[in-house]
This record gives C-alpha cells, sequence and structure tokens, in this order.
C-alpha cells in the first residue's frame, strides 16, 4: 500500500519537473535564437552594443559626439561601426550632423571613415546644406574630410553633383574636385 501511494506522488512529480524543464529549455531556445540574431564576425575580438563616444580638443572641449547601434573591436585596433550618428562640432556653436550605414575607426583613431548612405547636414555661410555620398573619411583631430565617391549637395536654391569632395569642419569650407554640376532654382 505505500510503495503504491509513493507510486502515485512519484509520477506527477516527474510530470511536473519535465513540464518544468520544457519550459526552461524553450525559453532559452528563444533566448539564443535572440543572441544570433545580432551579427558577431568571427575576427571580432568583441562588441558594444548602443554606443556613445564623446572626443575633446587639447583645450578639454567637445571635439565631437559619435553613437552607434554596434561597435566591433578587432584585434589590429580598428573600431568597425554600425549605424553611426555624429555630431563634428567644428570649433562653433553649429554643428555638422553626420550619419552612415556603417564606418570604421583607425587604430589610432585619427580616421573614421563613413560608408554606405552617408548623410551630412550643416550650414555654409550661413545656409543649411545636405551632402550625400557613399563614402567620407573624417579626420578628427584636423577637423578636416575628404571623399573620392560622387558627392551630391543640396541647398535652399541649389542642387550640386561632382565627384571628389575636401573640407574643413572648422572653416565650414568644403571643395569639389572634378565634375561639378550645379542646377539653380530661383525663388
Amino acid at each position: 500500500m505505500n510503495t503504491q501511494r509513493r507510486f502515485s506522488w512519484t509520477l506527477p512529480l516527474f510530470l511536473l519537473g519535465g513540464a518544468l524543464l520544457g519550459v526552461w529549455l524553450l525559453d532559452e531556445r528563444r533566448r539564443s535564437a535572440a543572441d544570433a540574431s545580432i551579427e558577431h564576425p568571427d575576427n571580432a575580438d568583441y562588441y558594444v552594443l548602443n554606443a556613445r563616444l564623446t572626443s575633446t580638443n587639447p583645450q578639454g572641449q567637445p571635439a565631437y559626439e559619435m553613437t552607434a547601434d554596434k561597435v566591433l573591436y578587432f584585434a589590429d585596433g580598428t573600431s568597425g561601426l554600425q549605424q553611426v550618428h555624429a555630431y563634428a562640432l567644428g570649433g562653433s556653436s553649429s554643428a555638422w550632423d553626420l550619419r552612415a550605414d556603417r564606418g570604421r575607426i583607425s587604430a589610432d583613431g585619427n580616421r573614421v571613415d563613413l560608408m554606405d548612405n552617408v548623410r551630412m547636414e550643416g550650414e555654409l555661410k550661413g545656409k543649411p546644406i545636405l551632402v550625400t555620398t557613399q563614402a567620407i573619411t573624417v579626420y578628427p583631430d584636423t577637423e578636416q574630410l575628404e571623399s573620392a565617391a560622387a558627392v551630391n549637395i543640396k541647398g535652399d536654391i541649389h542642387v550640386t553633383d561632382a565627384v571628389g569632395m575636401r573640407g574643413e569642419f572648422s572653416k565650414r569650407r568644403l571643395e569639389l574636385l572634378s565634375n561639378v554640376k550645379t542646377i539653380i532654382t530661383p525663388k
């Protein structure tokens, strides 16, 4: 009789334990699937999600701020960026706003390459402009930028296309290098 009661309690306990184990395994499976959706290349040492960086100039004032959805750190000291948003302050109260799908920071931090759907918004001579291209290289220490790619610049009354560009954030100056075509639409 005691043996039969012991077995009658054992079976429900085993079933309850099995059900709890099944729920736990399903939850772990869901969690691991969510972790797998984060791209992590085999050659990256580690990564940071939702990163924010503020760099200062020699006087201790903010020079630029940058956020990225993901930053991958590689053994060679370089960093890969995804969904980059940077503010280059350019020595004035009016910042240049840069966005790109991807980017890379050199090992010494002196060069930032922005790639894929690059947008740069700011002001030239007090008027807003939008620069779009597929690649821009920014040199944060010298506040300079360059691009060898095709560039499109939209202002309040003009659209300019060119191939290649150089510029300085602090001087608010852009130089277009070749094949420059501008269409001006009077107001």
